[in-house]
């Protein structure tokens, strides 16, 4: 009976390796695939939300999901929905993209690596592993909030983590309001408002100090201090 015991366990280890494999595969193709990815042209998006007519809108919203799946900046294509569609609609169909390939990354993460962080085991990952269940949605928020915080990692470190998809998925949307609003602020005004500009950018300074106050407080670094 322990030899069946220990050989089921052998093999859910590597069942979960394996599978922590083919993450570590994916992200290694979607880095190269970002590298080739010269960025966002706004004459060719324009060109393609136009040909589709009153689909344009979900052109770009398709567009910016698929970009999302990639270690990329994304503030450039907020921008360019700002440019586009103005300053509401733009940030809506950004938040929208971003808020739906951040799930994609996280649904990834979660059903490929989740397995391998659980056989870890140790003290620390658990103690780790127990903060992130507990207040997943302040820590999501608040690195959403900060805009030097690259997204794709939050996606996928959240996934192979013990946050729950639900605290991701309103964390993220919420957190990601403030961000898509100041980017696409800069594509509806940069070229005809300086003052609405001005705005924006100072937005976004704002949010690096309130998101860094915050950090400062989650349990983890408080427990730490």
């Amino acid at each position: 009976m322990t030899t069946l015991t220990t050989s089921s366990r052998s093999a859910v280890r590597r069942r979960a390796w394996v599978k922590a494999g083919l993450l570590l595969a994916l992200l290694v193709v979607l880095l190269v695939l970002a590298l080739q990815f010269s960025g966002p042209e706004v004459a060719a998006i324009r060109r393609h939300v136009e040909d589709a007519g009153p689909w344009g809108p979900l052109v770009f919203y398709v567009f910016y999901v698929g970009v999302s799946l990639l270690p990329a900046p994304k503030n450039l294509l907020t921008i360019a929905g700002g440019l586009l569609f103005g300053l509401v609609p733009g940030a809506a169909l950004a938040l929208a993209g971003a808020t739906t390939g951040a799930m994609l990354s996280f649904a990834g993460a979660r059903v490929l690596g989740r397995s391998a962080i659980e056989q870890i085991g140790s003290p620390r990952m658990v103690r780790i592993d127990r903060l992130l269940r507990d207040h997943g949605f302040a820590t999501v928020l608040v690195l959403r909030l900060l805009p030097v915080v690259p997204y794709t990692a939050v996606n996928y470190a959240a996934g192979v983590s013990a946050v729950r998809a639900l605290s991701f998925l309103l964390a993220s949307a919420v957190g990601m309001i403030p961000g898509s609003l100041a980017y696409a602020a800069f594509g509806a005004y940069g070229a005809t408002d300086p003052w609405r500009t001005a705005v924006a950018g100072s937005g976004l300074l704002l949010l690096l100090v309130i998101g860094g106050l915050l950090a400062r407080r989650l349990p983890g670094h408080t427990s730490q201090s």
